[in-house]
């Protein structure tokens, strides 16, 4: 045997040995996260260049120069990765952080921000325009729940999150709920003599009250005395006649509520129309708005209050009364548009014209 097949001989096995304890070997401890976010278009250089900097970041030793690439290469997937947020957690090796990357199932959004007073419809068109889910089959999975009982809206808890870019609607459904549940059980942790919080009708009841604060609110200062409102007309039986609750309606949610609106498009949830709450919250609320629903303003004053009405200032603020008559001289004073004294009822008022103040429309645009 001539000396360079010896040679070959030899160093073919340890060749072998030493890529399968390259493509093997941890590159992430048991107990540690990589996160990363890889761009979309991204070649297997320029993420290996990403993965490296998050290692090192975080105080692991960087991967060996061109093995990841060659890792791909010889798997013969150099094309296929999935651009996304990823978060892996150890123990991780090439291998499998190779299989993650053509997977996709661990990539995440971009950070998307639900904000307070926000309906599934406008969740629905966010998650849609960044590819999250598809609008209708969203729409569609929460009326299959709701259909069974389970108050969805309401639930979608504001926040911010990362969604998996593969998910499907159900799975998407349960992350707000999840979050939601987590901040429920920190009001039970935090409020344990509140009983009621751990009854799911009232539960419910409190999220259908607190959504309409959310979407009538846009002073946190204000809050509680505009629960206090709502409480008050609901304990005499008066209709609530609450504004936002006329343009909870899948063509109507990003309108101005206008007066048929409040008696012809949805009536089933205008609170002009029936009596009590709507069949489900009208938005969903942040946890200052349920806060303020489970502790609304407790002063003399606020216990008397039946009205409000938007000051139209620049303040945000709203004029509160407790008779019929004191409401109709302030609409009188600071709603001075004809089109918008027609909202007032002889038998009690509409609390404001408008949408709910605060709450931020998402239009389509990318942030």
């Amino acid at each position: 045997m001539s000396r360079k097949l010896k040679i070959l001989f030899f160093s073919l096995p340890i060749s072998c040995l030493f890529l399968f304890y390259a493509f093997y070997r941890s590159i992430l401890p048991a107990g540690q996260t990589l996160s990363f976010d890889v761009p979309k278009g991204s070649g297997v250089l320029k993420i290996e260049k990403i993965i490296n900097q998050s290692l090192e970041a975080n105080g692991h030793a960087h991967l060996w120069p061109y093995l990841f690439y060659l890792d791909f290469y010889l798997a013969g997937q150099m094309q296929g990765i999935k651009a996304g947020y990823y978060e892996l957690n150890g123990p991780l090796n090439l291998s499998a952080l190779r299989s993650e990357l053509i997977s996709g199932k661990s990539a995440q959004s971009k950070p998307l921000t639900i904000i307070e007073g926000w309906t599934k419809w406008h969740i629905a068109d966010l998650l849609e325009f960044y590819q999250i889910v598809d609008r209708k089959a969203f729409l569609d999975e929460i009326q299959w729940e709701e259909s069974r009982g389970n108050l969805i809206e309401g639930k979608l808890f504001p926040d911010t999150y990362r969604f998996p870019l593969h998910a499907k609607p159900k799975e998407i459904i349960d992350i707000f709920l999840k979050q939601f549940k987590k901040q429920w059980q920190n009001l039970i942790d935090q409020y344990p003599d509140r009983i009621d919080l751990k009854n799911q009708n009232e539960q419910n009841r409190i999220i259908k009250i607190a959504s309409l604060v959310e979407r009538e609110s846009s002073l946190t200062s204000e809050r509680k005395t505009i629960a206090r409102v709502f409480w008050n007309r609901l304990e005499k039986g008066m209709k609530l006649q609450t504004d936002p609750s006329c343009v909870y309606h899948e063509l109507y949610y990003q309108h101005a509520p206008k007066a048929d609106h409040c008696h012809r498009l949805n009536p089933k949830y205008s609170t002009y129309v029936i009596e009590g709450l709507p069949p489900t919250a009208i938005a969903n609320p942040g946890i200052a708005s349920i806060e303020a629903t489970l502790f609304p303003d407790m002063s003399d004053e606020a216990k008397n209050y039946l009205f409000f009405v938007a000051k139209r200032d620049g303040t945000k603020a709203h004029f509160f009364s407790a008779d019929y008559q004191t409401h109709k001289q302030a609409v009188e004073n600071y709603l001075m548009k004809d089109q918008q004294k027609h909202l007032i009822q002889e038998q009690g008022g509409g609390q404001q014209t408008g949408t709910g103040h605060g709450v931020e429309v998402w239009k389509g645009k990318k942030k």
